[in-house]
């Protein structure tokens, strides 16, 4: 194949494909190069996983760098082979410690597919401490936050990810019209504080910016939602339903009802 043995040992692909790994979010993204000349990360390319593996299977002499093992894992993926995927993407975190965040990001999100709670979030703890990219990173804890509140677990189940890896992870953008008090309660992580602006809000208390400020809301505590009181979740579910971000509503009144005083809250 063209350029073939170039793709896989020349510096100028190495360089190019350490930055994504470094920088992308997405597995896909590593193949999006214009410098990826190979037949079969062409036919990733494209999304033709079934003729990227028989490209591979044809140039069986090319050595397997980790590069190779990953690609063949991502389309062993996207075909549906899950066993030979993971065993791929180990492959290529073994043979070079770049590929590791990336490649466990993908072990994770497989594990996830089969149901396996634990896979999941040993694969992404490999992922979230050897990645040294701030994007990356953000995609690992998002990934992790939306586990955990779709499992119904508490993030104290999960000890190793903690309120400053969150904190590094999530940095909202502060929209304006916000109340001040409110924004710098945040930003000092004076929880009793904000949750008491929560409660006493109503939807006057943003006028045009009441979406705005539930978006910044939501972005703040629902991967994390310790911080806030019963009566806070009530109040936020109301807010959300006023500004017509039922799904939102349906999610705070769903998170309070796991918590101890839910009932007595209901009934009054």
């Amino acid at each position: 194949m063209k350029n073939l043995s170039n793709f896989f040992f020349g510096m100028r692909s190495f360089a190019i494909v350490f930055f994504a790994l470094c920088q992308v979010a997405s597995a896909s993204d590593i193949f999006s190069s214009q410098y990826h000349d190979s037949t079969a990360c062409s036919f990733i390319r494209k999304g033709d996983f079934a003729k990227a593996l028989d490209a591979f299977a044809a140039s069986s002499d090319i050595a397997d760098t980790a590069l190779r093992a990953f690609a063949q894992g991502y389309a062993q993926e996207k075909i549906g082979n899950r066993d030979a995927a993971r065993c791929y993407y180990q492959i290529a975190a073994q043979k070079n410690r770049t590929f590791l965040p990336v490649a466990y990001l993908r072990v994770g999100e497989i594990d996830r597919l089969e149901g396996s709670r634990d896979g999941v979030l040993a694969a992404w703890r490999i992922a979230w401490d050897s990645s040294a990219s701030v994007k990356l990173k953000k995609e690992v804890a998002r990934r992790i936050c939306a586990f955990v509140n779709q499992q119904n677990m508490k993030f104290s189940e999960v000890p190793w990810f903690t309120d400053t890896a969150m904190a590094q992870a999530f940095v909202p953008q502060v929209p304006p019209g916000l109340p001040v008090a409110l924004v710098k309660a945040i930003r000092a992580k004076k929880w009793a504080v904000a949750d008491t602006i929560i409660q006493k809000a109503d939807t006057n208390s943003w006028n045009d910016s009441l979406d705005t400020a539930l978006v910044f809301i939501d972005s703040v505590f629902r991967y994390d939602q310790s911080h806030l009181s019963s009566n806070a979740m009530f109040r936020l579910s109301q807010l959300e339903f006023s500004d017509d971000r039922n799904d939102h509503a349906i999610f705070w009144i769903g998170r309070l009802k796991q918590n101890k005083d839910y009932a007595a809250l209901a009934k009054n």
